[in-house]
């Protein structure tokens, strides 16, 4: 959680319009490009539609170097919060439970990002000796007759092998008398298993989860345009959503569903209702050290490979971001680079907002949130 003091040096860095100064709140870092799954819905890997990540394809995986360098500069910038993940399968990179191990030495608290099929009773064992604190699993489906039409190709056993999987976590950690790895179920929406979020719910509290999280699909740019719900199919969901908020209300079990509901609603096809404040809060390294605002953002801010992590954040490419997405204007401009929708930042950027918008004009003038 954010301290006050890197509340107000945000609130002090967008009041000069463009310099932060103090670090991201939260860092997204790829540590590999190769995956064992095609999801539908991966922007990386579909076999219905892909749009490559910026940077230099044949680097595959993050170095050791690479990976210790930038959680030092991140400690220096005051950022606690690190999400491990890919533009592949992070348990495929053989260094992953190191990479938690030295993350946590730097004070870091470490999300692991993972499909969950390469989830194993030794790599658990791991990531409890190495202070994992949430482990989050990306499941499509809820039966093995949908992970088969989710993930084309693949083995509809992988279905029970994720399920079993986590199980065994919540055992071993009931068993060690441990609190961590909080064990988080993500459920992408699409219109294949829009109706069945309540079921997926049942799962994660069969399976022993801490949270069940749901997110709405990214159109990667209108190439999924057949899996995305139709205006009648949304309002369906946004009522099974709230009727599934109701009756988890007393489960012992975390959600995300209020978030869940102000992503379809606070980025549309449409455009955006709020300025994007991304820039000041959070940043991406992609393998070969290409960073990037976000995670459907394929602007280039620069290579750590280059620069300094801190060289990056403030220099003219980051800047200009910034700059950019605080008027209706420049988020028009940056449409062809970012992809908007659903956006994942909404709660955040809503709660930047509302700090920000007393301070100072924003000349932003589309949408309920304009001042």
């Amino acid at each position: 959680m954010a301290t006050l003091i890197k509340k107000l040096r945000l609130l002090q860095g967008l009041l000069t319009g463009e310099a932060a100064f103090t670090g991201p709140f939260h860092m997204m870092v790829d540590v590999t490009r190769r995956c064992n799954l095609r999801c539908i819905g991966c922007r990386y890997h579909s076999p219905v539609a892909r749009r490559p990540s910026p940077g230099n394809h044949d680097i595959t995986d993050i170095s050791w170097e690479m990976f210790s360098e930038l959680c030092e500069e991140l400690r220096a910038w005051n950022t606690r919060t690190l999400f491990l993940l890919g533009e592949g399968e992070p348990l495929l990179h053989n260094l992953i439970s190191d990479f938690i191990a030295l993350a946590k030495e730097k004070g870091m608290h470490v999300t692991l990002i993972t499909n969950g099929t390469l989830l194993d009773e030794r790599r658990i064992e791991s990531f409890f000796d190495a202070g994992l604190d949430i482990l989050q699993v990306s499941l499509w489906a809820c039966s093995p007759e949908d992970y088969e039409r989710q993930y084309p190709g693949s083995d509809p056993a992988n279905f029970q092998k994720v399920i079993d999987s986590i199980m065994t976590l919540c055992r071993l950690r009931k068993e060690k008398a441990r609190t961590r790895p909080l064990v988080r179920l993500r459920h992408p929406i699409n219109r294949l298993n829009f109706r069945k979020v309540s079921k997926m719910a049942d799962l994660a509290l069969s399976t022993g989860c801490d949270e069940i999280s749901f997110s709405p699909l990214k159109y990667t740019k209108g190439q999924l345009e057949e899996y995305v719900l139709s205006s009648g199919e949304k309002e369906e969901l946004l009522c099974s959503l709230k009727t599934l908020a109701e009756r988890l209300r007393l489960l012992p079990i975390e959600h995300n569903i209020a978030h869940t509901l102000l992503r379809y609603d606070a980025y549309t096809e449409s455009g955006a209702k709020m300025p994007c404040y991304a820039g000041w809060f959070h940043s991406r390294v992609r393998v070969d050290g290409t960073v990037t605002p976000c995670s459907p953002c394929d602007i280039n801010m620069g290579s750590f490979a280059e620069k300094s992590f801190g060289e990056i954040w403030n220099g003219a490419a980051y800047r200009s971001f910034r700059r950019q997405a605080m008027t209706a204007e420049g988020l028009s401009n940056l449409a062809g680079s970012c992809d908007c929708e659903h956006c994942c930042f909404a709660e955040e950027n809503l709660r930047v907002h509302k700090l920000f918008k007393p301070l100072a004009p924003l000349r932003f003038s589309r949408g309920p949130y304009a001042p």
